[in-house]
């Protein structure tokens, strides 16, 4: 479900993209009918490579995921609270609900773009309510694999879902493409088959909300490990215990407090929020791409799984093999996690500042590189690969901090993650939008000015 969640996510992405620029460019040219013959049929998609039209449809793309982000934002804390009370499936099954609606409205918008102005598919913001979105859906999925795996095994099984993750935005974006070549209408009806397959296994999914309560968890993993364990008092006491119960122990503010009065939490939510601010110029870079190398959106795939194959080695590969490595050594499953993200966070900060000032050797469009090194895709293709392999630093502060925790706080600890993580976008997706729209040289080519704001942010 974890796969399917995030490629059905990732499989959207460019068909969107390419959605939006349809409907905006019919609208153009039905106002301009001195520019082009409607009459003959379908407008080239190299017609809509024009500034006012590029500018509009990122406009659309930062609001729409501004918009919907807040959806998520204010709906995250009251799903956690679903999810331990009412149990974890019925969240699962509003979120790919919703999901499946937003789909139907977004398509209906556009297809029927004579009649009905773009910019109303934002309400999709409205209905995603149902379910909160894909953050909602992951973290209940992270909570109920959390539920049932003891604390020392969930950093590796972070590396595992998000290797998952990875590999659908390695696979998807090639398949998306394809069905766009042959018609942009199929993808929809691809992931609206997908929505409805992953709402099945939602019905049929084993409830976990009883299983972490019942069964409390302690790091106990290796005998090397379990010799050395001895809890951190400041890191581990209960925070529940810490304070009287009341009639308010159980309300939103509660929870959340109970999970960021832990020092080491608060910690890991900044850097949560560092992290997904930066990453809010990915949804242009297909854009971005399109324009820069003169390509049709469908052609673009290529930048997405540049980046994911990096990760994928990373995550899915050296990672878990150091982290079982270090265990089996003697190490703590918290100190192995810590040592990831200091190496994660270092990495990601040499990448993206060399990115930015390395004479701008690989600089998404940031100006001209040197004489010895061409501005072509290979460049875009190198930068996207160093990105990835900063990717370890999600799974592994997920685990860290689900370790610190008490297992029956896990609903609360992955929703407040998500609430993050959806405030970052909502603040800087619109700033990237702008950026994108209003930053182009003389030629109008996009300057890449969003992705020196990522490199900025996570420095």
């Amino acid at each position: 479900m974890v796969f399917l969640g995030n490629f059905t996510w990732y499989f959207l992405e460019l068909p969107i993209v390419r959605l939006f620029e349809y409907a905006v460019c019919q609208q153009y040219y039905r106002s301009h009918p001195e520019l082009i013959n409607l009459s003959q049929g379908t407008i080239e998609e190299r017609l809509c490579k024009t500034k006012l039209i590029q500018s509009k449809v990122a406009y659309l793309t930062g609001g729409r995921i501004s918009l919907e982000a807040l959806s998520g934002m204010l709906t995250v804390l009251f799903y956690a609270l679903v999810a331990d009370k009412h149990g974890r499936k019925i969240v699962l099954i509003m979120g790919y609900t919703g999901e499946l609606l937003v789909i139907g409205w977004v398509v209906c918008v556009c297809y029927y773009n004579d009649k009905f102005p773009v910019m109303i598919a934002w309400l999709s913001a409205l209905i995603l309510m149902i379910g909160g979105g894909l953050p909602v859906v992951n973290s209940v999925l992270f909570t109920m694999l959390t539920d049932v795996t003891q604390p020392a095994q969930r950093i590796q099984l972070m590396y595992i879902l998000h290797t998952l993750s990875l590999l659908s935005g390695v696979i998807a974006p090639p398949l998306a493409a394809l069905s766009m070549s042959s018609n942009l209408w199929l993808s929809f009806g691809v992931a609206s088959i997908l929505y409805v397959v992953q709402l099945i296994f939602a019905f049929a999914a084993p409830e976990t909300k009883d299983f972490a309560k019942a069964h409390p968890r302690t790091e106990t993993s290796s005998p090397s490990a379990e010799a050395n364990e001895t809890h951190d008092s400041t890191s581990t006491l209960d925070v529940r215990e810490r304070e009287p119960q009341s009639s308010s122990s159980n309300s939103i503010r509660a929870r959340v407090y109970r999970v960021v009065s832990e020092p080491q939490i608060l910690l890991c939510l900044h850097i949560f929020f560092l992290k997904r601010a930066g990453f809010q110029s990915q949804p242009f870079v297909y854009q971005y791409a399109s324009e820069k190398f003169g390509l049709k959106l469908e052609q673009t795939p290529w930048v997405r799984s540049a980046l994911s194959i990096s990760s994928v080695l990373v995550v899915g590969i050296v990672l878990p093999l150091a982290t079982w490595y270090l265990h089996a050594a003697g190490f703590r499953s918290r100190s192995i996690g810590l040592g990831v993200i200091r190496g994660s966070l270092m990495l990601l900060t040499v990448s993206f500042s060399g990115v930015w000032a390395a004479a701008r050797i690989i600089p998404f469009g940031l100006g001209k590189p040197p004489l010895w090194l061409p501005d072509n895709q290979a460049d875009l293709n190198e930068a996207n690969i160093l990105c990835g392999f900063g990717e370890g630093l999600e799974p592994a502060l997920q685990g860290y901090a689900a370790s610190i925790i008490d297992a029956a706080q896990n609903a609360q600890l992955f929703t407040t993650i998500a609430f993050v993580e959806t405030l970052a976008r909502i603040t800087f997706a619109p700033t990237m939008a702008k950026l994108y729209s209003e930053g182009r040289d003389a030629n109008e080519i996009p300057n890449g000015a969003p992705f020196l704001v990522s490199a900025v942010s996570q420095n």
